[in-house]
């Protein structure tokens, strides 16, 4: 039996939904004993504090610095060989968890975990395997570190680059987003009555994400005149929840809702308008749902758009997002189109191949 650590951090849903569905894929396919951890919960310094501020901070009033330090060749050449060094001063308290118990493997789903692990490795401190999930479709040199045994990649081109990089193919499995196997079929007449739609209620998910960050409210008032039902999710923004409750309380065809089951939304949807994070992308192409892009963080989201743009994995973009939803309910030509789409099923899985590379090491 293995004991084996997944951890994330709480920068957004993402990271933390994809370290439960590795766990769930994991327990469902072995006897092994899984922990999930979010790293804020026991790193909580300065360093940790003040560095998640700072990202929401550009984020909302300087998003051009973000993509800057995102994607500008030099400024990441320059900081890569920093990144180990600053997790040293990080390392503590999860220093404390590593040795409280014997864990064979630990999986990071989000950079900041996985420099910390890559400098306890490296120290000789933590001697188990280490594993690196993805969460979007591209690469960035951060997510790579010399002490990783296996990566866990999204997409073909992200193991093409590493490899061109030096690093082992032996080292990296495609496999998809990992989602969690549906044990049941949604029961889609029980969602609709939850939530007072009627049976031939045409329905559009617009996804705020989780923090509410960049999400234009003008968007939903073209999506309005459509007079499709429109179901507005806040995620955990509860200032987003009570701004957009308050401007629609009288628009019958708007429902705002906060942190929801999104497959189950999903499930009755006739198409969802979004930014385009990694795991609401493949939650919504596991179930056949156009993606008409809203808004997107500058930096991972952006290239996001560029992968999946070029595959017609999501719809093209529009400012015109009244003629660009109209027309997606009444034909369902992109839904129609993605049953064909060679590209899905390789960024929907279920887990068992990040299973069977991970029970091997």
């Amino acid at each position: 039996m293995k004991q084996i650590l997944i951890i994330y951090t709480s920068t957004g849903l993402g990271h933390k939904k994809i370290a439960e569905n590795i766990g769930a894929s994991l327990k469902e396919d072995s006897n092994n004993r899984i922990e999930l951890l979010d790293l804020y919960d026991v790193a909580s310094g300065n360093l940790i504090k003040y560095g998640e501020k700072l990202y929401y901070v550009l984020l909302k009033c300087a998003p051009w610095i973000w993509e800057f330090f995102y994607t500008n060749k030099v400024f990441i050449k320059t900081t890569l060989p920093l990144r180990t060094i600053v997790a040293g001063f990080k390392a503590s308290t999860l220093e404390q968890v590593l040795k409280s118990k014997h864990y064979d493997i630990v999986i990071s789903t989000q950079t900041n975990p996985s420099a910390i692990i890559s400098y306890l490795k490296k120290k000789g401190i933590y001697t188990g395997k280490f594993v690196i999930a993805f969460s979007d479709y591209h690469l960035h040199r951060y997510w790579l570190y010399d002490n990783a045994d296996l990566y866990l990649a999204n997409i073909i081109e992200q193991k093409e680059e590493m490899v061109s990089r030096g690093i082992d193919p032996e080292k990296i499995i495609v496999c998809g987003i990992t989602l969690q196997k549906q044990e049941s079929e949604v029961d889609k007449q029980k969602v609709r009555n939850n939530l007072g739609l009627k049976e031939n209620d045409k329905i559009v998910i617009v996804f705020a994400g989780s923090r509410g960050f960049g999400m234009n409210s003008d968007i939903i008032d073209q999506i309005v005149k459509t007079n499709a039902m429109i179901l507005v999710v806040c995620g955990t923004s509860v200032e987003t929840k009570e701004r957009l409750t308050h401007k629609y309380i009288q628009t019958p065809n708007v429902k705002v809702l906060g942190y929801s089951n999104f497959r189950e939304l999903i499930s009755i949807a006739d198409i969802v308008v979004s930014k385009p994070g990694g795991l609401t992308v493949a939650e919504s192409l596991e179930q056949n749902v156009p993606i008409l892009v809203s808004h997107f963080l500058p930096g991972q989201e952006r290239l996001n758009i560029d992968y999946l743009k070029e595959r017609n994995l999501i719809m093209p973009l529009s400012v015109n997002y009244y003629d660009a939803v109209k027309d997606e309910i009444q034909t369902g030509s992109f839904k129609s189109s993605l049953k064909n789409n060679q590209y899905l099923k390789s960024i929907v899985q279920h887990g068992q191949p990040v299973c069977e590379a991970i029970l091997k090491l």
